[in-house]
């Protein structure tokens, strides 16, 4: 009989993290593979031709009339557009009833009108999950939530578990960093190893292996396709700024740091100031795939990215990227490519790139202007590299495989 493994994850940068590995899984057929996509991943695994179910699969098993009428309750707070009506009525309906069990009602109640969906953990559910479909390994990344829940789960039933950790770990390190979460840790790179070791994680659960969701940027490759791109765009002789775009919220969802408010209309506002008083300078904006907005009227020069281009072949032909802490800053800076971090928002502290070196911190949105004209005039360039992310499916098979088999 095959050995089962059960992932979960929810979308974005998540399931791009899981998908590589689920593929060679596939792949391998050494496993069953089971796999439950939380919210907005239901699009990334269709796309993957990823079999997969969600929390509505979770719910007929668990869930009652008043868990149904909880969850609709609650659905005015749901915004995401990728996500059914079911789903997410199921996902709020099973979290909250589980705040209500460990908490009780009144005080459920202040923690969801203060935290929201960061207050729901349900550990609980997922022990109950675990139980009824067996596992031999659990996966999942290191995100709070569901994620971290089904990984506490696994380590309260005593089942082999790994945490992918998708970026830096600065904020999630909290949990991560715990002895008693997850068996092991993959990292993208040996320092977030080194910060996870001094919050106390013993260096033999860490792994560094890479990020399976970068493995397939290649700075060879982009620059092949650079020119390619760049002329059938018309952006041959432009400097290009991709302005990767993050959610600001009123509070930071772990830190509980202040956010900085109207930041993303404010920094649309300077970017078209400096872009009309800066010839054949343009604007790419790329919107949060959870967070999806338009900003209208805006002027020649800059436009919305229409995401119909792979990331990796946009990235390889821009000139420098913006942003506050999305992912698609480390992605850039694989391929060489300077990113610009805007350190008054919330988010800054969960991806500081300018502190690695890979590119300009501005504190002021009016200094902004200064740190594109130093990368145009090449008074800034690298001086180090980001780690390459070669080998990275394999190294987390190699993992996982040695966990199965007992070895690791």
């Amino acid at each position: 009989m095959k050995k089962k493994i059960f992932l979960a994850s929810y979308g974005g940068g998540h399931s791009r993290l899981l998908i590589p590995v689920i593929h060679k899984l596939q792949e391998m057929n050494h496993y069953e593979i089971e796999v439950l996509g939380l919210t907005a991943s239901a699009a990334d695994y269709l796309a993957a031709d990823i079999p997969f179910y969600g929390m509505v699969k979770l719910m007929e098993s668990f869930g009652d009339d008043h868990v149904l009428q909880m969850g609709r309750a609650l659905l005015s707070d749901v915004s995401h557009l990728a996500v059914s009506l079911d789903e997410s009525i199921a996902y709020l309906g099973l979290s909250y009833r589980e705040l209500v069990e460990v908490h009780g009602e009144s005080r459920a109640s202040k923690l969801y009108k203060k935290y929201g969906r960061q207050a729901f953990l349900p550990i609980s559910l997922m022990k109950r999950w675990l139980q009824k479909i067996k596992p031999d390994l659990v996966i999942a990344t290191s995100s709070p939530r569901m994620e971290r829940a089904t990984l506490e789960a696994a380590s309260n039933l005593g089942i082999s578990s790994l945490c992918l950790v998708d970026l830096f770990c600065m904020d999630e390190y909290r949990w991560v960093a715990q002895k008693n979460f997850a068996s092991k840790v993959c990292v993208i790179a040996e320092p977030v190893k080194n910060l996870l070791i001094s919050k106390g994680r013993p260096g033999k659960d860490i792994e560094v292996t890479g990020s399976p969701a970068f493995e397939h940027l290649i700075i060879e490759d982009a620059v092949i396709i650079r020119s390619d791109i760049r002329a059938a765009k018309g952006w041959k002789n432009d400097f290009v700024i991709l302005w990767a775009v993050t959610d600001e919220p009123h509070f930071h969802p772990f830190t509980r740091e202040p956010g900085f408010e109207k930041l993303n209309e404010l920094i649309n506002l300077e970017l078209k100031k400096i872009v009309k008083n800066s010839p054949n300078w343009r604007v790419i904006i790329r919107s949060h795939p959870l967070k999806p907005f338009e900003f209208k009227g805006l002027p020649n020069m800059i436009e919305m990215d229409d995401r119909r281009m792979a990331l990796a072949s946009l990235l390889a032909s821009v000139d420098c990227v913006v942003t506050s802490g999305s992912t698609v800053g480390f992605e850039a800076a694989i391929l060489r490519v300077p990113v610009i971090s805007l350190r008054m928002s919330c988010f800054y502290a969960s991806a500081p790139y300018d502190t690695f070196e890979y590119g300009l911190g501005v504190d002021k949105i009016s200094d902004l202007k200064f740190a594109l004209e130093a990368i145009f005039y090449k008074k800034w360039e690298f001086s180090v590299s980001a780690p390459k992310q070669k080998n990275s499916v394999n190294n987390v098979i190699r993992v996982i495989d040695g966990m199965i088999s007992g070895a690791g």
